[in-house]
């Protein structure tokens, strides 16, 4: 039988007609499904029944996804571990993961969480929900608050290192006994074995001695080249170069080992084009060829934890007893005169500086930040600026505000991962903040 065109359109219309009769009671069902299932979660969740409150939720997001029933769900999951229901959270987390990339734009996620994290003291897992707050751009009161928080907060690591020797780029050499020993930026040991001596490891090489032989390492401990074995010392690596001392004099050595210029007293570090060199009692600021970048001598050039003098673009250098800021051209940033300093550890931040027997904090240009009331002071390293008054020992914000304390004596500086140095009355031990803020000034 043929059909024609009026035929075939009408048995069309009937058919999805029908279908739409048939789907109908479905969809009814269903909707009735998600609602029953609903109400019944809210209901467990009353009574604080919240195991059965939380199975409840699950139904009824199976049915339809919604954020507000989601974060309904997440604070039965926190109910239910506050009241002893759940004791492991392995499930947990992997929903809470699950749902802050499903709505990672959202701050409600990220505040309900960050509650809950806080409140139990799970200072590790709010840094996490921080990071990835911070990666999606996402900010609030409660993210806000919650950062506030953990810049008071930080766990100490069970190492305990005898003497400190060298930190640059968050890397640490450490002497333990007779051996010299590199520790990586979340301070683990980067070689098994130890050195008889070893310089500053930085940008991936250090040079060291084993068994009298003098070689450069690199950041597997793959032995690249051979120095002249009479070397026992180098202030590290920097622009190609290695400023190394042999006998009583320091030269600048390429990484093969070959001498390239030189004949210092000392020689530092090269950083941001240059370095500081002494001969005799005067010192000089000289480019990666060896020539002075300026004819004027000083009476000291201020060194870094890495013998480098340069930081930020501002080199400290002493004239009539008195230290200056210049530029790494030599040219006097300001008139200000200070008693002593300490290197910048980034243009951002600030350099700590004593005037009058009390440290105090300066930028870039010279201008005062933080009076001058300390006893002793480090310059700014990622937010926090290690201080001492009287017999405390504290670490300050750039506000001037205290913020970690605790029984030491000492602090260094803090690096990328957070981690930082303080010293006892008779050793160091590192400990780590849970949050950095990645733009930390």
């Amino acid at each position: 039988m043929k059909l024609n065109r009026k035929t075939i359109a009408l048995l069309v219309a009937v058919l999805c007609i029908l279908a739409v009769v048939q789907a109908i009671p479905a969809t009814f069902a269903g909707d009735s499904e998600y609602k029953e299932n609903l109400s019944q979660a809210r209901q467990y969740y009353e009574e604080g029944l919240y195991l059965l409150s939380i199975e409840s939720y699950q139904k009824a997001l199976a049915r339809e996804e919604s954020l507000p029933v989601e974060l309904e769900l997440t604070d039965a999951y926190f109910r239910a571990v506050e009241n002893g229901e759940i004791t492991h959270t392995y499930n947990i987390t992997t929903y809470l993961n699950g749902l802050v990339e499903k709505y990672h734009n959202n701050h409600e996620i990220y505040d309900a969480i960050l509650r809950f994290d806080i409140d139990q003291e799970d200072y590790q897992a709010a840094a996490d929900i921080l990071e990835a707050a911070d990666k999606s751009r996402v900010t609030s009161d409660i993210i806000t608050e919650a950062k506030q928080t953990l810049k008071t907060k930080y766990k100490s690591l069970y190492s305990v290192i005898t003497d400190v020797k060298r930190s640059a780029q968050g890397t640490f050499v450490v002497k333990d006994a007779d051996k010299y020993y590199i520790y990586d930026e979340e301070f683990k040991m980067l070689f098994d074995s130890g050195y008889d001596y070893v310089s500053v490891y930085i940008n991936g090489y250090a040079l060291a001695k084993k068994n009298g032989k003098t070689f450069l390492i690199d950041s597997k401990g793959v032995r690249q080249a051979y120095f002249d074995d009479d070397i026992t010392s180098s202030t590290g690596f920097g622009s190609e170069l290695f400023a190394c001392k042999k006998s009583s004099k320091f030269s600048y050595y390429d990484m093969k080992g070959n001498e390239v210029f030189g004949s210092y007293d000392f020689a530092g570090r090269f950083k941001e084009g240059v370095a500081a060199v002494k001969t005799d009692k005067s010192w000089q600021v000289i480019d990666t060829e060896g020539k002075p970048v300026s004819e004027e001598s000083f009476e000291d050039i201020k060194l870094g934890g890495s013998d480098e003098c340069c930081s930020g673009g501002v080199i400290f250098a002493k004239k009539s007893g008195k230290y200056y800021m210049y530029d790494s051209s030599m040219n006097k940033i300001c008139e200000d005169a200070f008693d002593d300093c300490d290197l910048f550890m980034d243009k951002n931040w600030l350099a700590a500086v004593k005037i009058d027997k009390k440290w105090g904090f300066v930028d870039v240009t010279g201008k005062t930040v933080i009076e001058a009331k300390y006893d002793t002071a480090k310059s700014f390293s990622y937010g926090l600026a290690a201080v001492t008054s009287g017999k405390e020992c504290f670490f300050i914000d750039k506000n001037d505000e205290k913020i970690i304390t605790g029984e030491f004596k000492e602090g260094s500086y803090f690096n990328k991962n957070g981690l930082c140095l303080i010293k006892s009355e008779t050793f160091w031990q590192p400990i780590v903040r849970y949050y950095v803020e990645k733009d930390a000034k």
